[in-house]
């Protein structure tokens, strides 16, 4: 069988984001009174993949993420996988609430396809 120009190195199926993500970001709007207020704005809501971090993966570029992170399996930190949106990108230390509860950090991103299609983060959970 001949390969696509643009095949899907990862055998990412859309079908598996089954999980609601939303990603919120700090930002300080001028209070009107020289001072700054902070609020969490919401960016952007879509599906993900969640899986969980393996600790027996060798050492490469995303276990060492891993390491340097700080994560581990034991505080329920997990990897998330989404669809790279066009006008979209997440940024380091953005808040993630998945399935409306669960609460975390990006503390890595991971670009997966070239051409860009999914992108995997590093998410530390909030205690």
């Amino acid at each position: 069988m001949a390969k696509k120009p643009y095949e899907n190195k990862h055998f990412l199926d859309p079908g598996r984001l089954r999980h609601n993500i939303a990603f919120y970001r700090l930002t300080s709007t001028d209070d009107g009174y020289g001072g700054s207020d902070v609020s969490e704005t919401l960016l952007c809501e879509t599906k993900a993949s969640k899986q969980r971090i393996s600790t027996s993966q060798s050492l490469g570029e995303s276990q060492q993420m891993v390491t340097d992170a700080g994560a581990t399996a034991f505080n329920q930190d997990m990897y998330f996988v989404i669809r790279h949106r066009k006008g979209f990108f997440p940024k380091k230390n953005d808040k993630v609430i998945v399935d409306g509860s669960e609460e975390y950090t990006i503390n890595g991103i991971i670009p997966l396809d070239d051409p860009l299609s999914y992108i995997r983060l590093l998410c530390v959970r909030k205690v």
